[in-house]
Protein backbone atom coordinates (compact mmCIF):
# COMPACT_ATOMS: atom_id res chain seq x y z
CA UNK A 1 0.00 0.00 0.00
CA UNK A 2 1.36 3.37 -1.05
CA UNK A 3 1.36 6.26 1.52
CA UNK A 4 0.12 9.67 0.32
CA UNK A 5 2.28 12.77 0.64
CA UNK A 6 0.87 14.83 3.60
CA UNK A 7 1.65 18.16 1.96
CA UNK A 8 -0.24 17.22 -1.16
CA UNK A 9 -3.20 16.18 0.95
CA UNK A 10 -3.41 19.60 2.64
CA UNK A 11 -3.30 21.43 -0.70
CA UNK A 12 -6.11 19.28 -2.04
CA UNK A 13 -8.28 19.94 1.04
CA UNK A 14 -7.78 23.73 0.67
CA UNK A 15 -8.83 23.70 -2.97
CA UNK A 16 -11.91 21.66 -2.19
CA UNK A 17 -12.84 24.09 0.58
CA UNK A 18 -12.55 27.06 -1.74
CA UNK A 19 -14.69 25.30 -4.31
CA UNK A 20 -17.41 24.49 -1.81
CA UNK A 21 -17.44 28.07 -0.47
CA UNK A 22 -17.65 29.54 -3.94
CA UNK A 23 -20.28 27.04 -4.94
CA UNK A 24 -22.55 27.57 -1.95
CA UNK A 25 -22.10 31.34 -1.21
CA UNK A 26 -24.84 32.50 -3.62
CA UNK A 27 -27.24 30.24 -1.84
CA UNK A 28 -27.12 32.56 1.22
CA UNK A 29 -29.01 35.18 -0.81
CA UNK A 30 -31.35 32.87 -2.52
CA UNK A 31 -32.88 31.08 0.39
CA UNK A 32 -36.58 31.22 -0.22
CA UNK A 33 -36.26 32.98 -3.60
CA UNK A 34 -34.69 36.08 -5.11
CA UNK A 35 -33.65 38.83 -2.60
CA UNK A 36 -36.17 41.66 -2.65
CA UNK A 37 -37.54 44.69 -0.74
CA UNK A 38 -41.29 45.17 -0.89
CA UNK A 39 -41.93 48.64 0.58
CA UNK A 40 -45.16 50.68 0.67
CA UNK A 41 -45.54 54.37 1.58
CA UNK A 42 -49.15 55.53 2.01
CA UNK A 43 -49.64 59.28 2.48
CA UNK A 44 -51.76 59.83 5.61
CA UNK A 45 -51.54 63.56 6.05
CA UNK A 46 -49.55 66.69 5.56
CA UNK A 47 -48.30 68.42 8.70
CA UNK A 48 -48.04 71.60 6.72
CA UNK A 49 -46.96 73.95 9.55
CA UNK A 50 -43.90 71.66 9.97
CA UNK A 51 -43.40 71.21 6.21
CA UNK A 52 -43.61 67.45 6.68
CA UNK A 53 -45.64 64.70 5.02
CA UNK A 54 -46.63 61.72 7.12
CA UNK A 55 -46.83 58.25 5.53
CA UNK A 56 -47.85 54.85 6.77
CA UNK A 57 -44.83 52.74 5.99
CA UNK A 58 -44.60 48.94 5.68
CA UNK A 59 -41.77 46.77 4.39
CA UNK A 60 -41.22 43.08 3.68
CA UNK A 61 -37.63 41.96 2.99
CA UNK A 62 -37.26 38.48 1.46
CA UNK A 63 -34.55 36.34 0.00
CA UNK A 64 -31.89 37.34 2.56
CA UNK A 65 -30.86 36.06 5.95
CA UNK A 66 -30.42 38.17 9.13
CA UNK A 67 -32.14 41.30 7.83
CA UNK A 68 -32.06 43.52 10.90
CA UNK A 69 -32.87 47.14 10.01
CA UNK A 70 -34.05 49.39 7.22
CA UNK A 71 -32.30 52.73 6.83
CA UNK A 72 -33.58 55.79 4.90
CA UNK A 73 -31.52 58.34 3.06
CA UNK A 74 -33.65 61.33 4.10
CA UNK A 75 -32.58 61.37 7.76
CA UNK A 76 -35.44 59.30 9.17
CA UNK A 77 -34.38 57.01 11.99
CA UNK A 78 -33.86 53.40 10.97
CA UNK A 79 -36.65 50.87 11.50
CA UNK A 80 -35.97 47.50 13.10
CA UNK A 81 -37.10 44.41 11.20
CA UNK A 82 -38.69 41.38 12.70
CA UNK A 83 -38.73 38.39 10.37
CA UNK A 84 -37.84 40.81 7.60
CA UNK A 85 -40.97 42.86 8.18
CA UNK A 86 -41.79 46.19 9.85
CA UNK A 87 -44.52 48.84 10.00
CA UNK A 88 -44.13 52.39 11.23
CA UNK A 89 -44.74 56.02 10.56
CA UNK A 90 -42.58 57.65 8.00
CA UNK A 91 -41.91 61.34 7.67
CA UNK A 92 -40.51 63.27 4.76
CA UNK A 93 -40.26 66.88 3.79
CA UNK A 94 -43.26 67.99 1.76
CA UNK A 95 -42.34 67.70 -1.91
CA UNK A 96 -39.87 64.81 -1.45
CA UNK A 97 -40.22 62.59 -4.58
CA UNK A 98 -38.35 59.45 -3.61
CA UNK A 99 -36.50 57.75 -0.83
CA UNK A 100 -33.78 55.10 -0.86
CA UNK A 101 -34.00 52.15 1.54
CA UNK A 102 -30.95 50.17 2.69
CA UNK A 103 -31.34 46.82 4.47
CA UNK A 104 -28.54 45.84 6.85
CA UNK A 105 -27.88 42.76 8.92
CA UNK A 106 -27.14 42.67 12.62
CA UNK A 107 -23.46 43.28 11.86
CA UNK A 108 -24.32 46.42 9.91
CA UNK A 109 -23.46 44.78 6.58
CA UNK A 110 -25.50 46.12 3.69
CA UNK A 111 -27.67 43.39 2.22
CA UNK A 112 -30.10 45.15 -0.13
CA UNK A 113 -30.85 48.65 -1.41
CA UNK A 114 -33.95 50.03 -3.14
CA UNK A 115 -35.22 53.46 -4.18
CA UNK A 116 -38.96 54.04 -3.87
CA UNK A 117 -40.99 56.84 -5.41
CA UNK A 118 -43.23 58.72 -2.96
CA UNK A 119 -46.64 60.17 -3.67
CA UNK A 120 -46.28 63.74 -4.78
CA UNK A 121 -47.00 66.32 -2.03
CA UNK A 122 -47.20 70.05 -2.17
CA UNK A 123 -47.65 72.51 0.63
CA UNK A 124 -50.67 74.80 0.48
CA UNK A 125 -49.98 76.32 3.89
CA UNK A 126 -49.89 80.12 3.79
CA UNK A 127 -47.34 81.00 6.45
CA UNK A 128 -47.78 84.69 5.86
CA UNK A 129 -51.43 84.53 6.85
CA UNK A 130 -50.67 82.92 10.21
CA UNK A 131 -50.50 84.92 13.44
CA UNK A 132 -48.20 84.54 16.43
CA UNK A 133 -50.22 81.88 18.30
CA UNK A 134 -49.98 79.46 15.39
CA UNK A 135 -47.84 76.46 16.21
CA UNK A 136 -47.68 73.15 18.04
CA UNK A 137 -48.47 72.92 21.75
CA UNK A 138 -47.26 69.93 23.76
CA UNK A 139 -48.56 69.24 27.29
CA UNK A 140 -45.67 68.02 29.44
CA UNK A 141 -46.17 67.54 33.18
CA UNK A 142 -49.09 69.95 33.19
CA UNK A 143 -47.28 72.70 31.28
CA UNK A 144 -47.83 73.63 27.64
CA UNK A 145 -44.69 73.90 25.54
CA UNK A 146 -45.13 76.03 22.42
CA UNK A 147 -43.24 75.47 19.16
CA UNK A 148 -43.87 78.48 16.93
CA UNK A 149 -43.78 78.48 13.14
CA UNK A 150 -40.49 80.36 13.22
CA UNK A 151 -39.09 77.83 15.69
CA UNK A 152 -40.15 74.92 13.45
CA UNK A 153 -38.83 76.58 10.27
CA UNK A 154 -35.38 76.88 11.82
CA UNK A 155 -35.21 73.15 12.58
CA UNK A 156 -33.53 70.64 10.32
CA UNK A 157 -35.57 67.72 9.07
CA UNK A 158 -33.80 65.42 11.51
CA UNK A 159 -34.62 67.76 14.38
CA UNK A 160 -38.27 67.88 13.34
CA UNK A 161 -38.48 64.10 13.14
CA UNK A 162 -36.82 63.78 16.53
CA UNK A 163 -39.32 66.33 17.93
CA UNK A 164 -42.21 64.37 16.44
CA UNK A 165 -41.08 60.97 17.62
CA UNK A 166 -39.68 61.79 21.05
CA UNK A 167 -41.91 64.70 22.10
CA UNK A 168 -45.04 65.37 20.11
CA UNK A 169 -46.23 61.82 19.51
CA UNK A 170 -45.56 60.62 23.10
CA UNK A 171 -47.42 63.47 24.80
CA UNK A 172 -50.79 65.17 24.48
CA UNK A 173 -50.10 67.56 21.61
CA UNK A 174 -52.23 70.15 19.86
CA UNK A 175 -52.13 72.39 16.82
CA UNK A 176 -53.32 75.98 17.00
CA UNK A 177 -53.95 78.01 13.87
CA UNK A 178 -54.53 81.73 14.24
CA UNK A 179 -55.69 83.82 11.33
CA UNK A 180 -56.54 87.37 12.13
CA UNK A 181 -58.70 87.47 15.22
CA UNK A 182 -59.80 83.86 14.84
CA UNK A 183 -57.98 80.88 16.29
CA UNK A 184 -58.72 77.15 16.33
CA UNK A 185 -57.26 74.17 18.09
CA UNK A 186 -56.87 70.53 16.93
CA UNK A 187 -55.65 67.41 18.57
CA UNK A 188 -52.33 66.77 16.84
CA UNK A 189 -53.35 63.22 15.93
CA UNK A 190 -56.37 64.43 13.93
CA UNK A 191 -54.89 67.62 12.44
CA UNK A 192 -55.73 68.94 9.88
CA UNK A 193 -58.96 66.97 9.88
CA UNK A 194 -61.88 67.68 12.13
CA UNK A 195 -62.79 68.00 14.89
CA UNK A 196 -61.39 71.42 15.43
CA UNK A 197 -62.45 73.80 18.18
CA UNK A 198 -62.55 77.52 18.67
CA UNK A 199 -59.67 78.55 20.91
CA UNK A 200 -61.54 79.79 24.00
CA UNK A 201 -61.21 79.44 27.75
CA UNK A 202 -64.06 76.93 27.75
CA UNK A 203 -62.23 74.83 25.19
CA UNK A 204 -59.05 74.91 27.23
CA UNK A 205 -61.00 73.92 30.34
CA UNK A 206 -62.66 71.05 28.45
CA UNK A 207 -59.30 69.81 27.20
CA UNK A 208 -57.76 70.28 30.65
CA UNK A 209 -55.18 72.73 29.33
CA UNK A 210 -53.75 75.84 30.98
CA UNK A 211 -54.27 79.17 29.29
CA UNK A 212 -50.56 79.87 29.07
CA UNK A 213 -47.62 78.29 27.30
CA UNK A 214 -43.85 78.46 27.28
CA UNK A 215 -42.39 79.49 23.92
CA UNK A 216 -39.53 77.03 23.83
CA UNK A 217 -37.46 78.77 21.18
CA UNK A 218 -38.25 82.41 21.85
CA UNK A 219 -38.22 81.92 25.61
CA UNK A 220 -40.85 83.22 27.97
CA UNK A 221 -44.49 82.53 28.64
CA UNK A 222 -47.53 84.02 26.91
CA UNK A 223 -51.30 83.88 27.22
CA UNK A 224 -52.67 81.49 24.61
CA UNK A 225 -55.96 83.33 24.35
CA UNK A 226 -54.82 86.91 23.93
CA UNK A 227 -51.17 86.43 23.03
CA UNK A 228 -49.90 88.71 25.77
CA UNK A 229 -46.53 87.94 27.27
CA UNK A 230 -46.56 86.31 30.68
CA UNK A 231 -43.83 86.84 33.19
CA UNK A 232 -42.64 84.75 36.07
CA UNK A 233 -42.38 86.34 39.49
CA UNK A 234 -40.03 84.64 41.92
CA UNK A 235 -40.23 85.87 45.50
CA UNK A 236 -37.60 84.61 47.92
CA UNK A 237 -37.26 85.08 51.67
CA UNK A 238 -33.89 85.49 53.34
CA UNK A 239 -33.48 83.80 55.71
CA UNK A 240 -36.31 81.30 55.26
CA UNK A 241 -37.29 81.41 58.93
CA UNK A 242 -37.39 85.22 58.89
CA UNK A 243 -40.93 85.52 57.59
CA UNK A 244 -43.04 85.27 54.48
CA UNK A 245 -44.42 87.45 51.71
CA UNK A 246 -48.07 87.89 50.82
CA UNK A 247 -48.39 88.14 47.05
CA UNK A 248 -51.57 89.70 45.63
CA UNK A 249 -52.67 88.46 43.19
CA UNK A 250 -50.88 85.19 43.91
CA UNK A 251 -50.22 83.54 40.52
CA UNK A 252 -47.51 81.61 38.81
CA UNK A 253 -47.45 83.86 35.76
CA UNK A 254 -48.56 87.42 35.23
CA UNK A 255 -49.65 89.17 32.08
CA UNK A 256 -47.52 92.05 31.00
CA UNK A 257 -48.52 95.22 32.85
CA UNK A 258 -50.07 93.42 35.83
CA UNK A 259 -49.47 95.20 39.11
CA UNK A 260 -48.53 92.84 41.93
CA UNK A 261 -48.59 93.78 45.59
CA UNK A 262 -45.87 92.31 47.80
CA UNK A 263 -46.32 92.58 51.57
CA UNK A 264 -43.60 91.38 53.92
CA UNK A 265 -44.80 89.54 57.02
CA UNK A 266 -42.00 88.96 59.54
CA UNK A 267 -42.08 85.86 61.71
CA UNK A 268 -42.16 86.28 65.45
CA UNK A 269 -38.84 87.69 66.62
CA UNK A 270 -37.91 89.05 63.17
CA UNK A 271 -38.12 92.41 61.41
CA UNK A 272 -38.41 93.23 57.73
CA UNK A 273 -35.26 94.96 56.53
CA UNK A 274 -35.47 95.60 52.77
CA UNK A 275 -36.30 94.31 49.28
CA UNK A 276 -33.46 93.34 46.98
CA UNK A 277 -33.31 92.12 43.40
CA UNK A 278 -35.70 93.48 40.78
CA UNK A 279 -37.59 95.34 43.51
CA UNK A 280 -35.87 97.48 46.10
CA UNK A 281 -36.80 99.60 49.06
CA UNK A 282 -37.53 99.23 52.75
CA UNK A 283 -41.31 99.70 52.76
CA UNK A 284 -43.09 96.64 54.10
CA UNK A 285 -45.49 96.76 51.12
CA UNK A 286 -44.50 97.50 47.55
CA UNK A 287 -46.21 97.23 44.16
CA UNK A 288 -44.30 96.03 41.12
CA UNK A 289 -45.39 96.12 37.46
CA UNK A 290 -44.74 92.91 35.57
CA UNK A 291 -42.93 93.88 32.37
CA UNK A 292 -40.35 91.09 32.50
CA UNK A 293 -39.46 88.06 34.56
CA UNK A 294 -38.68 89.33 38.02
CA UNK A 295 -36.96 87.97 41.09
CA UNK A 296 -37.04 89.81 44.36
CA UNK A 297 -36.03 88.87 47.88
CA UNK A 298 -37.62 89.97 51.12
CA UNK A 299 -34.76 90.33 53.56
CA UNK A 300 -35.52 89.90 57.24
CA UNK A 301 -33.34 90.42 60.25
CA UNK A 302 -33.68 89.25 63.78
CA UNK A 303 -35.86 91.60 65.77
CA UNK A 304 -33.30 93.37 67.89
CA UNK A 305 -33.46 96.63 69.79
CA UNK A 306 -31.29 98.79 71.98
CA UNK A 307 -32.09 99.29 75.64
CA UNK A 308 -30.38 102.23 77.35
CA UNK A 309 -30.31 102.66 81.13
CA UNK A 310 -29.74 106.02 82.82
CA UNK A 311 -28.85 105.50 86.48
CA UNK A 312 -28.90 108.31 89.04
CA UNK A 313 -29.41 108.97 92.73
CA UNK A 314 -30.69 111.96 94.66
CA UNK A 315 -27.53 113.85 93.80
CA UNK A 316 -27.17 113.07 90.09
CA UNK A 317 -25.67 110.49 87.71
CA UNK A 318 -24.20 107.32 89.16
CA UNK A 319 -21.05 106.00 87.52
CA UNK A 320 -19.97 102.38 87.85
CA UNK A 321 -23.38 100.91 88.59
CA UNK A 322 -23.56 97.32 87.33
CA UNK A 323 -26.54 96.73 85.03
CA UNK A 324 -27.57 93.16 84.17
CA UNK A 325 -29.97 92.56 81.26
CA UNK A 326 -30.70 89.47 79.22
CA UNK A 327 -27.59 87.61 80.42
CA UNK A 328 -25.24 90.54 79.81
CA UNK A 329 -23.58 93.01 82.18
CA UNK A 330 -22.45 96.59 81.69
CA UNK A 331 -21.27 99.39 83.98
CA UNK A 332 -22.63 102.89 83.71
CA UNK A 333 -20.35 105.56 82.32
CA UNK A 334 -19.73 108.96 83.97
CA UNK A 335 -23.12 110.12 82.66
CA UNK A 336 -24.78 107.15 84.34
CA UNK A 337 -25.54 105.49 80.99
CA UNK A 338 -25.30 101.81 80.01
CA UNK A 339 -26.51 100.76 76.54
CA UNK A 340 -27.38 97.23 75.46
CA UNK A 341 -27.61 96.54 71.72
CA UNK A 342 -29.10 93.65 69.77
CA UNK A 343 -31.59 92.81 72.49
CA UNK A 344 -34.23 90.30 71.43
CA UNK A 345 -37.87 91.29 71.94
CA UNK A 346 -39.91 90.19 74.91
CA UNK A 347 -40.20 90.71 78.61
CA UNK A 348 -36.72 91.20 80.09
CA UNK A 349 -35.76 91.29 83.75
CA UNK A 350 -32.98 93.62 84.81
CA UNK A 351 -30.97 94.18 87.99
CA UNK A 352 -29.03 97.29 89.02
CA UNK A 353 -26.38 96.96 91.72
CA UNK A 354 -23.89 99.40 93.17
CA UNK A 355 -22.00 99.33 96.42
CA UNK A 356 -23.74 101.57 98.91
CA UNK A 357 -27.10 101.44 97.13
CA UNK A 358 -30.09 99.22 97.45
CA UNK A 359 -30.29 96.65 94.64
CA UNK A 360 -33.01 97.53 92.18
CA UNK A 361 -34.75 94.88 90.07
CA UNK A 362 -37.29 95.49 87.35
CA UNK A 363 -38.70 94.44 84.01
CA UNK A 364 -38.82 96.09 80.61
CA UNK A 365 -40.96 95.06 77.64
CA UNK A 366 -38.63 95.18 74.64
CA UNK A 367 -40.72 95.87 71.54
CA UNK A 368 -38.79 98.89 70.30
CA UNK A 369 -35.68 100.85 71.28
CA UNK A 370 -36.12 101.61 74.97
CA UNK A 371 -34.78 104.05 77.54
CA UNK A 372 -35.04 103.10 81.21
CA UNK A 373 -34.49 105.73 83.91
CA UNK A 374 -33.30 104.32 87.23
CA UNK A 375 -33.04 106.21 90.51
CA UNK A 376 -31.05 104.31 93.10
CA UNK A 377 -31.70 104.69 96.80
CA UNK A 378 -28.81 104.76 99.20
CA UNK A 379 -28.49 101.61 101.20
CA UNK A 380 -29.09 102.35 104.89
CA UNK A 381 -28.07 100.37 107.92
CA UNK A 382 -29.07 100.05 111.53
CA UNK A 383 -26.51 100.63 114.27
CA UNK A 384 -27.29 98.78 117.48
CA UNK A 385 -25.29 99.70 120.60
CA UNK A 386 -25.27 97.53 123.69
CA UNK A 387 -23.71 97.98 127.13
CA UNK A 388 -22.22 95.27 129.27
CA UNK A 389 -21.73 96.55 132.79
CA UNK A 390 -22.66 99.98 133.99
CA UNK A 391 -22.23 102.78 131.52
CA UNK A 392 -23.60 104.30 128.33
CA UNK A 393 -22.69 105.08 124.69
CA UNK A 394 -23.12 108.36 122.86
CA UNK A 395 -23.08 108.81 119.06
CA UNK A 396 -21.84 111.76 117.05
CA UNK A 397 -24.87 111.33 114.74
CA UNK A 398 -28.11 110.19 116.29
CA UNK A 399 -30.59 108.61 113.86
CA UNK A 400 -32.36 105.33 113.25
CA UNK A 401 -30.55 104.37 110.02
CA UNK A 402 -27.29 105.46 108.43
CA UNK A 403 -26.31 105.77 104.77
CA UNK A 404 -23.71 103.46 103.32
CA UNK A 405 -20.23 104.73 104.13
CA UNK A 406 -21.38 107.14 106.79
CA UNK A 407 -18.92 107.47 109.70
CA UNK A 408 -20.25 107.55 113.25
CA UNK A 409 -18.14 108.40 116.32
CA UNK A 410 -18.94 106.38 119.45
CA UNK A 411 -18.01 107.34 122.99
CA UNK A 412 -18.25 104.95 125.94
CA UNK A 413 -19.11 106.66 129.26
CA UNK A 414 -18.73 104.50 132.40
CA UNK A 415 -20.91 104.99 135.47
CA UNK A 416 -19.28 105.85 138.81
CA UNK A 417 -17.28 102.92 140.05
CA UNK A 418 -16.98 101.44 136.58
CA UNK A 419 -14.29 101.58 133.92
CA UNK A 420 -14.54 101.10 130.11
CA UNK A 421 -12.51 98.07 129.09
CA UNK A 422 -13.15 97.73 125.31
CA UNK A 423 -15.47 97.29 122.32
CA UNK A 424 -16.80 93.98 121.04
CA UNK A 425 -19.08 92.92 118.18
CA UNK A 426 -18.59 94.78 114.87
CA UNK A 427 -16.07 97.08 116.55
CA UNK A 428 -12.95 95.92 118.37
CA UNK A 429 -10.29 97.58 120.44
CA UNK A 430 -10.31 99.88 123.41
CA UNK A 431 -9.91 103.25 121.72
CA UNK A 432 -12.43 105.63 123.23
CA UNK A 433 -13.93 107.54 121.53
CA UNK A 434 -13.67 105.64 118.25
CA UNK A 435 -15.27 105.63 114.79
CA UNK A 436 -17.26 103.07 112.87
CA UNK A 437 -18.03 103.09 109.10
CA UNK A 438 -21.55 102.02 108.23
CA UNK A 439 -21.41 99.52 105.38
CA UNK A 440 -23.79 96.98 106.87
CA UNK A 441 -26.12 96.55 109.81
CA UNK A 442 -23.82 96.63 112.84
CA UNK A 443 -23.96 95.82 116.50
CA UNK A 444 -21.40 97.26 118.95
CA UNK A 445 -21.06 96.47 122.65
CA UNK A 446 -19.27 98.75 125.13
CA UNK A 447 -17.89 96.66 127.96
CA UNK A 448 -17.48 98.17 131.42
CA UNK A 449 -15.86 96.61 134.47
CA UNK A 450 -16.74 97.52 138.02
CA UNK A 451 -14.11 99.10 140.33
CA UNK A 452 -13.00 96.60 143.01
CA UNK A 453 -12.36 97.72 146.67
CA UNK A 454 -10.94 95.62 149.51
CA UNK A 455 -12.40 95.67 152.99
CA UNK A 456 -9.89 94.25 155.51
CA UNK A 457 -11.36 93.05 158.84
CA UNK A 458 -9.41 91.79 161.86
CA UNK A 459 -10.07 90.96 165.55
CA UNK A 460 -8.20 92.66 168.37
CA UNK A 461 -7.02 90.81 170.32
CA UNK A 462 -6.91 87.86 167.94
CA UNK A 463 -8.25 85.50 170.62
CA UNK A 464 -10.96 87.92 171.50
CA UNK A 465 -13.38 86.69 168.85
CA UNK A 466 -14.05 85.92 165.25
CA UNK A 467 -14.91 88.38 162.47
CA UNK A 468 -16.36 87.91 158.96
CA UNK A 469 -17.41 90.01 155.94
CA UNK A 470 -14.03 91.19 154.79
CA UNK A 471 -12.96 90.94 151.16
CA UNK A 472 -13.37 92.58 147.71
CA UNK A 473 -16.44 94.70 146.92
CA UNK A 474 -17.64 96.57 143.90
CA UNK A 475 -18.26 100.27 143.94
CA UNK A 476 -21.24 101.02 146.17
CA UNK A 477 -21.72 97.39 147.06
CA UNK A 478 -22.94 96.81 150.64
CA UNK A 479 -20.50 95.15 153.01
CA UNK A 480 -21.80 93.25 156.05
CA UNK A 481 -19.29 92.69 158.86
CA UNK A 482 -20.04 90.45 161.82
CA UNK A 483 -18.16 89.98 165.13
CA UNK A 484 -18.47 86.94 167.40
CA UNK A 485 -16.75 87.16 170.80
CA UNK A 486 -14.70 84.23 172.09
CA UNK A 487 -15.28 82.57 175.47
CA UNK A 488 -14.76 84.96 178.31
CA UNK A 489 -14.68 87.91 175.88
CA UNK A 490 -17.16 90.43 174.66
CA UNK A 491 -17.37 92.65 171.57
CA UNK A 492 -16.74 96.32 172.24
CA UNK A 493 -17.06 97.92 168.77
CA UNK A 494 -15.81 98.48 165.20
CA UNK A 495 -12.91 100.90 164.78
CA UNK A 496 -11.33 102.49 161.73
CA UNK A 497 -8.20 104.49 162.06
CA UNK A 498 -8.64 104.32 165.84
CA UNK A 499 -12.13 105.82 165.61
CA UNK A 500 -15.23 103.97 166.70
CA UNK A 501 -17.51 103.59 163.70
CA UNK A 502 -20.08 101.15 165.10
CA UNK A 503 -20.91 99.31 168.29
CA UNK A 504 -23.21 96.82 166.56
CA UNK A 505 -21.94 93.32 166.20
CA UNK A 506 -23.25 93.43 162.59
CA UNK A 507 -21.87 96.43 160.78
CA UNK A 508 -23.35 97.37 157.37
CA UNK A 509 -21.99 100.01 154.99
CA UNK A 510 -21.61 100.77 151.20
CA UNK A 511 -18.13 100.34 149.82
CA UNK A 512 -16.69 103.22 147.85
CA UNK A 513 -13.00 102.72 148.66
CA UNK A 514 -10.57 100.42 150.38
CA UNK A 515 -11.09 100.17 154.16
CA UNK A 516 -9.40 98.52 157.15
CA UNK A 517 -11.83 97.78 160.02
CA UNK A 518 -10.84 96.60 163.53
CA UNK A 519 -13.20 94.50 165.66
CA UNK A 520 -12.26 95.09 169.30
CA UNK A 521 -12.93 92.54 171.99
CA UNK A 522 -12.40 92.85 175.78
CA UNK A 523 -12.13 90.13 178.41
CA UNK A 524 -15.51 89.68 180.18
CA UNK A 525 -14.24 87.34 182.97
CA UNK A 526 -11.25 88.76 184.71
CA UNK A 527 -10.96 85.72 186.96
CA UNK A 528 -12.97 82.64 187.85
CA UNK A 529 -12.83 80.06 190.60
CA UNK A 530 -15.02 76.91 190.83
CA UNK A 531 -14.30 75.06 194.14
CA UNK A 532 -15.72 71.52 194.43
CA UNK A 533 -17.48 70.87 197.72
CA UNK A 534 -19.33 67.59 197.44
CA UNK A 535 -21.19 65.21 195.21
CA UNK A 536 -24.78 64.25 195.92
CA UNK A 537 -26.60 61.37 194.30
CA UNK A 538 -29.74 63.46 194.07
CA UNK A 539 -28.43 67.01 193.45
CA UNK A 540 -25.20 66.32 191.58
CA UNK A 541 -22.00 68.23 192.27
CA UNK A 542 -21.78 71.22 194.58
CA UNK A 543 -19.33 74.07 193.99
CA UNK A 544 -18.37 77.35 195.60
CA UNK A 545 -17.97 79.96 192.85
CA UNK A 546 -16.22 83.33 192.76
CA UNK A 547 -16.17 85.38 189.54
CA UNK A 548 -14.46 88.72 188.86
CA UNK A 549 -16.15 90.28 185.83
CA UNK A 550 -15.96 93.41 183.73
CA UNK A 551 -18.09 95.97 185.61
CA UNK A 552 -20.08 96.45 182.43
CA UNK A 553 -21.59 93.01 182.88
CA UNK A 554 -24.92 93.19 184.62
CA UNK A 555 -26.05 89.59 184.47
CA UNK A 556 -24.47 86.16 184.32
CA UNK A 557 -26.25 83.12 183.01
CA UNK A 558 -24.97 79.58 183.40
CA UNK A 559 -25.71 76.93 180.77
CA UNK A 560 -24.39 73.59 179.71
CA UNK A 561 -22.68 73.85 176.36
CA UNK A 562 -24.16 70.61 175.12
CA UNK A 563 -27.60 70.69 176.80
CA UNK A 564 -30.59 72.69 175.68
CA UNK A 565 -31.26 75.29 178.44
CA UNK A 566 -34.95 74.57 178.08
CA UNK A 567 -34.27 71.07 179.30
CA UNK A 568 -31.65 71.56 181.99
CA UNK A 569 -29.50 74.30 183.46
CA UNK A 570 -27.13 74.59 186.43
CA UNK A 571 -28.53 75.88 189.74
CA UNK A 572 -28.72 78.78 189.94
CA UNK A 573 -29.26 79.49 186.23
CA UNK A 574 -28.59 83.25 186.58
CA UNK A 575 -26.95 85.68 188.96
CA UNK A 576 -26.25 89.41 189.14
CA UNK A 577 -22.72 90.76 189.74
CA UNK A 578 -22.28 93.52 192.31
CA UNK A 579 -21.31 96.98 191.25
CA UNK A 580 -17.71 95.94 191.08
CA UNK A 581 -18.44 92.99 188.86
CA UNK A 582 -17.98 90.40 191.65
CA UNK A 583 -20.05 87.19 191.82
CA UNK A 584 -19.80 85.03 195.00
CA UNK A 585 -21.89 81.82 195.07
CA UNK A 586 -21.62 79.51 198.11
CA UNK A 587 -23.81 76.89 196.49
CA UNK A 588 -23.65 76.03 192.80
CA UNK A 589 -25.04 72.73 191.67
CA UNK A 590 -24.28 70.96 188.38
CA UNK A 591 -25.03 67.53 187.14
CA UNK A 592 -22.40 65.00 187.70
CA UNK A 593 -21.41 64.82 184.01
CA UNK A 594 -20.72 68.54 183.70
CA UNK A 595 -17.13 69.42 183.07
Amino acid sequence: MKRENPASTRRLFFLLSVFVLVFFLPACFKLGGEPSIDAEFTLTREISLMGISEFAFSVDVTGVKDAAVVEFDNGMPSVALSGGKAESRFFANIGTGEVTLVVRDSKNVELLKKTVTLEETKSTFDLAAMEDKTGIYVLIDGDLIFYSLECLENMTFAEKVELLIEVILVNDSYVVIQSGEDAWIWDFETYPNNPKYDLTQDTLDTLGLPNYALAICEGGFFNILNGKSLYLLVVDVDPEEGGEVEVDPDQILYEEGTEVSLTSEPAEGWLFEQWTGDATGSDARIVITMDSNKTTTANFKLERYSVTFFVSDSEGSVEGALVRLDGKEKETDPEGSAEFEQVSPGSKDYMITKLGYEDLAGNVIVDSDKTVDIVLAYKTYELTTLVFGEGSITRSIEKERYNHGEIVELTAIPEDGWSFCGWTGDLEGSLNPTQITMDNDKTVTANFVEHQYFVEVYASPENGGAVSGGGAYGFGEEAVLTAEASECHMFSGWYENGQLVSEDQEYRFDVFNDRVIEARFVASVLSKDFKFILESAFFGCKYEVRLELDPAITKVRFIYPDIDPALQTPIPEETVPDENGIVDLSVFWTNREAQ
